[in-house]
């Protein structure tokens, strides 16, 4: 089995609003020519997206925490798998992040941990679940 592409989607959650874009293979890439065929996995893809995204945002509403910016992208890694015949083999969540000050790293770091170790102990999911998150913050709270 050789490797195949990534297929991708990126969503971004700001002040509860949900927008997605769907990110397929560029012209001239391995891939291009099956976007049809792998419609299913595209949506499997997303899918998971959402979801991670949710169980964060969820836990940090809970938390009474709220993120300056949260966007989440979601890889696929397909697989050749036979003739024109491809299996998502794993999925790589990208959050990024911003918090407001220093502290606030640790916590949200938590959260994204946590959503995606709910996300994972899921049985409906039986691909590989990766995290890579960044998170930054904007300014450093002085001390006196």
């Amino acid at each position: 089995m050789r490797p195949g592409f990534a297929w991708g989607v990126e969503s971004t959650a700001m002040d509860g609003k949900h927008h997605a874009v769907v990110l397929e293979a560029a012209p001239g890439q391995p891939g291009a020519d099956l976007a049809p065929a792998i419609a299913l996995e595209r949506a499997y893809i997303a899918s998971i997206n959402q979801a991670y995204e949710a169980k964060v945002l969820e836990a940090a509403q809970r938390a009474g925490f709220s993120f300056v910016s949260f966007t989440s992208r979601a890889f696929g890694k397909l697989e050749e798998d036979g003739p024109r015949d491809y299996r998502l083999c794993s999925i790589t969540l990208r959050p990024s992040v911003i918090v407001r000050y220093d502290y606030e790293v640790a916590w949200a770091e938590e959260f994204l941990k946590d959503a995606l170790e709910e996300i994972a102990s899921e049985r409906a999911y039986f691909t590989d679940i990766e995290l890579e998150p960044e998170i930054t913050f904007q300014q450093t709270l002085a001390h006196a």
